[in-house]
């Protein structure tokens, strides 16, 4: 009974994870005691028992609730659930097969291969013919597969910014079955479409928790991603065993057919800068506990808060959760940020360098706008980027003199709802 409760629990703690709480070995082990004390056969108490020492902020409630419902259920809607994912995957397997060019696979992201499993019928047959038709064109060999793979890319990005793909947070496979069906489960059973394109300042009541759980699904993504120190390469260079070794399966084990990887570019420093005056807090809640599950893998980000002034946030002690969100001390109702980046230059300017990407948050409403495009010119000269991410309808900048103004120093994004933040933030 002790083995399988400690088996059940690392699973457990495997899905939260995958799911975006911060937990590890260290938290298994304060479960494993907790639930000892308790009685595991009274769902409450070992629902609070595992609550008190794995949920660690008022965000990670609705995760952690989520989890729990998924995965302690009586094993015959286990089985439902693990027999329902391979279904699922084997639909997706299934598919992968259209993209091959000359018995070869092409390599594409799991978030192509997503995009095209929920592309209409119709749309997946063009592609089937484009591929076919150049498989079998005049000429063609086995070079003209990177191409091939960029086209197919290309075509799959445009459908998702273009033809209405909502999904585009990917659940993130382990390759272990009873995780990720239990990480489906807990997607499946969220209302993603209606959520993840609403504006984020009309989210409330019980969707607000849904809106946590993708929150932190795109969190953990994004940290996957950046976390990765290499990148999938065509070029000879290091070997990617993991790939090399799931090939070899199609060959018996013979590892005929290797993959490479070239070492990714350095993690990026990240200076948020979050305009919490007004109308701006609600999506600076989401977008700061966003940031918050970014923290692990980029810790030499620094986060600001702003509205007439500038005050530092401590992600470590912050509660985005606080019914006073937005209300810091020393901070007004009316935003400038001329004042704001003052302040930080005062401070900070010898931080910046061309390996930071500062983030804004805000709709560009601002006091002394010529002055704050001048320091914006001087930003962006001295870092990498000025990723900006605004609230406002994209068709409704140019009523704005500011936003005119800010346009030449920096690149803007709509961000309004989850699905525009996950495309604005897919190439940090």
């Amino acid at each position: 009974m002790e083995k399988y409760l400690e088996y059940n629990m690392a699973i457990f703690v495997h899905v939260l994870r995958n799911a975006g709480m911060a937990v590890g070995s260290s938290e298994l082990l304060d479960s494993l005691q907790a639930v000892n004390l308790v009685n595991p056969a009274n769902k409450d108490e070992f629902f609070m028992a595992l609550s008190s020492v794995l949920v660690k902020s008022p965000m990670d409630m609705p995760v952690f609730n989520a989890a729990f419902q998924s995965y302690f259920v009586p094993l015959m809607n286990r089985e439902a659930q693990v027999d329902e994912f391979r279904d699922h995957k084997e639909e997706i397997d299934t598919m992968k097969s259209d993209f091959v060019f000359k018995d070869e696979n092409l390599e594409l992201s799991q978030e192509d291969i997503d995009t095209y499993v929920t592309m209409p019928e119709a749309e997946r047959e063009k592609i089937r013919n484009f591929m076919k038709m150049t498989d079998t064109g005049y000429n063609v060999s086995e070079r003209h597969k990177s191409w091939l793979e960029r086209s197919i890319r290309g075509a799959l990005d445009y459908y998702r910014t273009h033809m209405g793909q909502v999904d585009l947070i990917p659940v993130e496979a382990t390759g272990v079955e009873e995780i990720d069906s239990i990480l489906y489960e807990m997607a499946k059973n969220i209302d993603t479409q209606d959520i993840i394109s609403k504006d984020m300042q009309s989210i409330s009541g019980d969707e607000v928790k849904d809106a946590i759980i993708l929150i932190r699904r795109l969190a953990r993504h994004l940290a996957t991603r950046i976390g990765r120190r290499y990148k999938r390469s065509s070029k000879l260079a290091s070997v990617d065993m993991r790939r090399s070794l799931r090939k070899s399966l199609r060959y018996g084990g013979v590892m005929l057919d290797l993959s490479y990887r070239r070492r990714r570019v350095q993690k990026p420093n990240i200076m948020l800068i979050a305009d919490v005056s007004g109308s701006m807090a609600k999506y600076s809640r989401f977008f700061i506990q966003l940031m918050m599950g970014l923290s692990e893998v980029l810790p030499n980000m620094r986060c600001f808060a702003f509205s007439d002034h500038l005050t530092t946030l401590d992600l470590r002690q912050f509660d985005p959760e606080a019914e006073d969100f937005g209300k810091f001390e020393g901070l007004g109702d009316t935003t400038n940020l001329h004042a704001s980046l003052s302040e930080y230059l005062e401070k900070h300017d010898k931080r910046i360098n061309k390996r930071t990407v500062v983030m804004i948050l805000s709709d560009a409403k601002t006091l002394e706008y010529d002055a704050t495009a001048e320091q914006l010119r001087y930003i962006s000269r001295k870092s990498k980027e000025i990723l900006w991410l605004n609230p406002t309808d994209k068709e409704q900048w140019s009523r704005y003199p500011m936003v005119e103004a800010f346009l030449p120093y920096v690149s803007m994004h709509e961000a309004a709802s989850i699905e525009k933040l996950t495309r604005a933030l897919r190439n940090i």
